[in-house]
């Protein structure tokens, strides 16, 4: 019986890295696609390897980031780390921020932008050349709504592209780093760190 589990097991696992080795060379083409990512991350916490787990599970979180799943999932990866460091918790505000301003992408929220400064200049120049009170007044309120969509859609956009491509964190994937300490000393320092931690 025992024998019979460890061939189901092995078999199990061989599977999935089939279909792990497959995704990956798909998400190759489709670099943007949440549930590619997820899926990857779910194969990789399958086979026991944590950090490529959180990794791609981060990656997700990013493309959705208000997906239960991704998040339940990453929250369950990132217990496994056995030397886990206390973050300091963002403030509900800056999540908020975050999450509005990773629910679209860049480009959609940059069209975006470009359609509200179209309409707006439309407005203004309503407001400018017509004669009557009511379409100069209804001009200037839709161009200064508008506007300040438009640069909300920018801030929103510059968040998103921090977020996405200039993230300060990293994910140790070897427990053991070398360095040497200065050019004189041929003396190595060892600095251990435990698999998965951010």
């Amino acid at each position: 019986m025992r024998n019979l589990i460890r061939a189901l097991n092995t078999t199990h696992q061989v599977i999935i890295r089939r279909l792990l080795s497959y995704g990956l060379t798909c998400i190759i083409r489709v670099t943007d696609h949440q549930a590619w990512n997820y899926n990857i991350a779910n194969a990789y916490f399958k086979l026991e390897n944590i950090p490529n787990a959180i990794l791609y599970y981060e990656r997700a979180y990013l493309l959705d980031p208000v997906n239960e799943d991704v998040n339940y999932n990453l929250q369950i990866a990132k217990t496994l780390i056995v030397d886990r460091f206390q973050e300091i918790p963002e403030l509900f505000f800056v999540r908020w921020y975050n999450i509005i301003s990773l629910l679209l992408s860049i480009q959609q929220l940059g069209t975006d932008e470009h359609h509200c400064i179209y309409t707006v200049l439309g407005s203004l120049s309503l407001y400018i050349y017509s004669t009557r009170y009511l379409y100069k007044v209804t001009g200037f309120w839709i161009a200064l709504a508008l506007l300040f969509f438009a640069v909300s859609t920018q801030a929103f956009s510059q968040r998103n592209k921090h977020l996405v491509y200039d993230s300060h964190k990293a994910i140790i994937f070897s427990p053991v780093v070398s360095g040497k300490s200065s050019r004189m000393s041929a003396e190595l320092i060892f600095l251990y760190f435990m698999k998965g931690q951010k």
